[in-house]
């Protein structure tokens, strides 16, 4: 999900909550929750993608510091993904 489709996956949501508030019916709620889990599904995706990006660039800086890091990851055939 790119940044368009997210902000308006959140201005949905927050129309169906407003509806939900109006209306107090089962359909509204469904929708609203619906749409809860995929924001809630995607800001989870998007902390992962985040935490690998850190955890990548942690891991070169300590490369940068210590090159024996790079000798063990080759040694031991140790993959570095993002």
């Amino acid at each position: 999900m790119n940044t368009r489709e997210f902000f308006d996956a959140v201005k949905s949501l927050r129309a169906a909550q407003r509806h939900y508030m109006a209306h107090r019916d089962g359909e509204s709620l469904a929708e609203a929750k619906r749409l809860c889990r995929l924001v809630d599904d995607e800001i989870e995706r998007a902390e992962g993608v985040l935490a690998r990006q850190k955890a990548r660039a942690d891991y070169e800086k300590m490369a940068e510091e210590n090159p024996a890091l790079d000798y063990l990851r080759d040694k031991f055939d140790l993959e570095i993904t993002e």
